[in-house]
């Protein structure tokens, strides 16, 4: 960050001590801790926004430095247990979608599209995982990642199977609607992006943007899946910003289509992301099958 001096002359700050990790900058000054990062997004209009909104529990910049840097001031969190973390980020998840939900027009066509591409998404996942199912199942010795996945592979054509009773469900709820609610959303919910105090916050706002509420939801379990049992919070979520049956529908669709593997040359690396994508998938299965039985009921 060439520009430190600057923005240290500007504010008139002596420093203590100066942390580097990668962009970010964290200044301890005579004047109290300063957080630096370069600025991705301009993210003042969403501030103005949900401050019309009366959405408060954000961290937004102390100032910002020649339109490229945004400064925050530090703050000493309170430590706290990550269920109860996770449980304010979703009753925070829930007010952000309740004060700026919306509903936007939409048409058939934009619909279909989005249908067309999730199943074009289900196809190439169906034809990634039969032809690294078959490469495997030639070999003699497969490797312990390998032989990891083919014990677990009914899981993940079942997963896509699911994902793809979903969407058809989704579709069939929706092809004729003209509207859809939307909301304002965080978009990369996790642990790691709260911070405790009286209050809880929420920071790191640069993928916020108008979107289905479900997108929250679904990013935070991505992010978090390892770290907490995300049936209690699915509860939470909807007494406080009950989903609709097409945004369920369209959730639990996602929720279970799994990703491809991102396998490298190391076989440990491969191991540890076949034992995630199962670990990931039994957990979104057991979300999905506990919530829509009920709801079916």
């Amino acid at each position: 960050m060439n520009d430190i001096r600057n923005i240290v002359d500007r504010y008139n700050l002596r420093i203590n001590k100066y942390t580097k990790k990668n962009n970010n900058v964290l200044l301890d000054t005579d004047k109290g801790k300063y957080f630096i990062k370069e600025k991705k997004v301009d993210k003042e209009d969403l501030f103005n926004y949900l401050n019309t909104k009366k959405f408060i529990n954000y961290i937004g910049p102390y100032d910002y430095f020649d339109k490229k840097y945004e400064i925050y001031k530090y703050l000493d969190e309170i430590k706290i247990d990550n269920n109860d973390k996770a449980q304010d980020i979703i009753y925070l998840a829930s007010i952000l979608h309740n004060k700026t939900s919306f509903y936007k027009r939409i048409t058939k066509d934009e619909i279909k599209k989005e249908y067309e591409e999730f199943i074009q998404r289900i196809n190439n996942l169906t034809l990634y995982y039969e032809k690294l199912k078959s490469t495997i199942e030639e070999k003699t010795y497969p490797s312990p990642s390998e032989y990891l996945l083919l014990r677990n592979i009914s899981l993940i054509f079942t997963s896509i199977d699911s994902s793809s009773f979903f969407i058809n469900k989704w579709y069939e709820k929706v092809k004729d609607n003209y509207k859809r609610r939307i909301s304002k959303i965080h978009g990369n919910l996790s642990l790691s992006h709260i911070i405790e105090e009286e209050s809880p916050y929420l920071i790191s706002w640069d993928n916020s943007k108008d979107s289905s509420p479900v997108i929250d939801f679904l990013i935070f379990f991505k992010n978090n899946y390892l770290d907490i049992d995300f049936n209690n919070l699915y509860d939470i979520y909807n007494l406080k910003y009950p989903l609709l049956i097409d945004e369920k529908l369209l959730l639990y669709a996602h929720l279970l289509l799994p990703e491809k593997l991102d396998l490298k040359a190391s076989e440990i690396l491969n191991t540890k992301e076949v034992y995630k994508l199962i670990e990931y998938l039994k957990r979104a299965n057991e979300l999905v099958s506990k919530h829509y039985s009920k709801e079916t009921n």
